[in-house]
């Protein structure tokens, strides 16, 4: 079974470029969905956000000691970094900044899609060039409603623009990969070749999974095809890959002085597999042990040697360095691979149910239903890839934002072997289907988005105002921080201090113990001891203490100078 080589521009009548009406439908529902999510969460950051951002800092101020980071790929940050450094927000506009670079990922993403679906559409027509008599398979138009509903549920349900993480591009970059292998298969010669390699690398630049997912990628595009011309254009699409990866991976191999492509599989591995301590390990073995303060309260120092406004997000490889994973068959089922197929279900089951509905019941009236399956094969370039990405996350850990494009690439080729009788009735069935799958889609991720928009309408930018009234009281940049928090790392502490540009060097996570005057003396000693400068809270503060309200927000500030 392979693709079929030829991709004529009409079938059915109608070429593909006749749809503009259709397609420009689908773009501005797109674009106006995307633009509204990225504004109702405008304000909002999250902890990876934080260490994306102050990597990019690092990365545009050529700090390459602290730049080169073997748990966070760089691709993101080099965006992030430059819209910063040429734009200049301030306090009120960074986070706001950031969600427009989502929002333009997004974009970017949308246009990939309809690249990889003028690819899918034209080789499905290829495909049905002198079909069984009686018998027809999902027309054109049809189409363009299915993929942009799969589209909207997988970039705006599963991956979303509310989170400042490199997703939306990987998304884009497995579509023009997906469009690329389609072409290649097709007959496309040296250029869309070398393109491959190109896509493959920048995709690896934005996540190290996608190295082994891009080598299956890049397989599926030549596998079976022995002809001399497609080993050379194997060859060249493979050079290009290994060209635009090499140079980071050898930067990260020196860096912990063993070959590696990333470190971030091993340490998750540790963390949801092995349930390992995912912030501050205390497990033995651990050469760079976090340094304990106080025991009551617990209270943790770490402002050396690692950069960033949290050092232990920043850079978690240095603080899990001497642990390694293992396998063992009951954490593997039990931490990794039932909670990712619960996930599974229920993306499928829940935000997904109107896709899933309607292609179950299209696969038993059409005219072969075992038949139909036998064809989805046909598309195994893509397939293949695909649950290759979903098994290596049900290895390790799986967020629905991790799967988006491969759940759309499963969707696409599920409805791809579907053949039907060929009448009038069953096209303006199928016409209705679509239009259906579309309406329910958007209306379903309309009411979703809507529901924040309403809260984003009025969202406070409480992390601006309190990073604001935090350098009012003194806190310059760079300055050493400690913060007294059940999240520290998050909106606990992290999402403010950088935007003051403040270091957290020392934590407290117990919050919820007797605060008596004898033991804040102690904590005050500890950290003034440290150097400390300012300690930020985010809740009411201990009774009877000089603790300063930021602003209006829920955030308390102590300077130790007092």
């Amino acid at each position: 079974m392979s693709i079929v080589t030829e991709a004529p521009l009409r079938s059915q009548g109608r070429s593909i470029s006749n749809y503009w009406g259709l397609r420009v439908s689908c773009w501005l529902i797109a674009l106006v969905l995307g633009a509204a999510q990225a504004w109702a969460t405008r304000f909002t950051m999250n902890p990876d956000g934080v260490s994306y951002l102050d990597i990019g800092d690092a990365y545009w101020r050529l700090d390459w000691h602290n730049a080169i980071n073997t748990y966070w790929s760089p691709l993101y940050s080099w965006i992030l970094g430059f819209f910063l450094k040429l734009l200049k927000p301030s306090l009120y506009w960074e986070y706001p900044l950031t969600h427009l670079v989502n929002f333009l990922a997004y974009v970017f993403a949308l246009a990939c899609f309809e690249f990889f679906l003028v690819c899918f559409i034209r080789n499905q027509q290829s495909r049905d060039r002198g079909p069984i008599p009686n018998e027809e398979a999902i027309p054109a138009y049809c189409w363009w409603l299915l993929g942009y509903s799969f589209f909207l549920s997988t970039s705006l349900l599963m991956i979303g623009l509310a989170l400042v993480t490199p997703d939306m591009c990987v998304a884009g970059f497995v579509y023009l990969a997906s469009a690329l292998v389609l072409e290649i298969r097709g007959g496309a010669g040296r250029r869309a070749s070398i393109a491959l390699g190109v896509v493959l690398g920048l995709a690896y630049l934005s996540k190290a999974v996608m190295l082994p997912v891009g080598v299956v990628l890049l397989l599926a595009a030549f596998y079976k095809n022995p002809s001399r011309n497609s080993l050379r254009n194997a060859a060249i699409a493979g050079v290009f890959f290994i060209g635009m990866a090499s140079p980071f991976v050898a930067g990260l191999s020196r860096a912990e002085r063993h070959l590696t492509f990333g470190e971030v599989g091993p340490i998750a591995y540790e963390e949801f597999v092995n349930g390992k301590e995912q912030f501050i390990p205390a497990e033995p073995g651990v050469l760079h042990p976090v340094h304990k303060l106080s025991q009551t309260p617990t209270i943790h120092e770490f402002a050396s040697p690692i950069s960033g406004t949290y050092p232990i997000w920043y850079d978690p490889t240095y603080w899990h360095a001497g642990l390694k994973p293992h396998w063992d068959a009951s954490q593997q089922w039990r931490n990794a691979v039932r909670p990712a197929l619960r996930l599974y279900f229920a993306i499928v089951t829940t935000i997904q149910l109107n896709l899933l509905v309607p292609l179950a019941a299209l696969l038993l009236i059409s005219t072969d239903p075992l038949g139909s399956c036998k064809r989805m094969l046909y598309y195994w370039p893509l397939l293949v890839p695909a649950v290759t990405a979903i098994v290596l996350y049900s290895l390790v850990y799986a967020e629905s934002r991790y799967l988006g494009p491969f759940v759309l690439l499963l969707w696409m080729v599920g409805f791809s072997g579907l053949r039907f009788s060929s009448s009038a009735s069953m096209k303006k069935f199928l016409a209705f289907a679509s239009a259906a799958i579309a309406a329910t889609t958007v209306l379903f991720i309309g009411n979703f988005v809507a529901r924040e928009a309403v809260v984003g309408w009025t969202m406070p930018p409480v992390y601006s105002d309190a990073a604001g009234a935090l350098t009012k009281l003194g806190v310059k940049p760079g300055d050493p921080i400690a913060v007294l928090a059940l999240e520290p790392w998050g909106e606990g502490g992290a999402i403010v201090a950088r935007l003051s540009r403040a270091r957290i060097v020392a934590q407290c996570r117990d919050v919820s113990g007797d605060w008596n005057a004898e033991r804040l003396a102690l904590f005050y000693s500890l950290l003034h001891n440290e150097g400390v400068k300012a300690v930020l809270l985010d809740r009411d503060p201990p009774s009877n203490s000089a603790w300063v309200r930021l602003a209006q927000t829920h955030y308390y500030a102590y300077l130790l100078a007092q």
